[in-house]
């Protein structure tokens, strides 16, 4: 299934969902797979190749933690102003 679900966001440009089932404790996880373009047309005479992209994301639904403003600041390079006004928005 996951890998039907990859291939058709790739290859098909389309997105899909799948939920994983964990057991009787805990909601299943949700894979979301979307299509990516690239930027630009690569110029395969020049010795570009012809990618196709895509993205997973992965949400366990039963994981609630907010990001602390140091793990946005690290993945986004967010500057400190803009990472607690980012931080202060989540909560209310």
């Amino acid at each position: 299934m996951l890998r039907e679900l990859v291939t058709a966001a790739v290859c098909e440009g389309t997105q899909g969902l799948l939920a994983l089932e964990r057991g009787v404790e805990t909601r299943p996880l949700l894979l979301i797979a979307m299509p990516l373009k690239p930027a630009g047309v690569p110029d395969l005479e020049a010795g570009g190749t012809a990618f196709a992209w895509g993205v997973l994301f992965v949400n366990d639904p039963d994981q609630t933690a907010d990001p602390t403003p140091e793990s946005l600041r690290r993945a986004f390079g967010l500057l400190t102003a803009r990472r607690r006004l980012l931080s202060r928005s989540r909560v209310g």
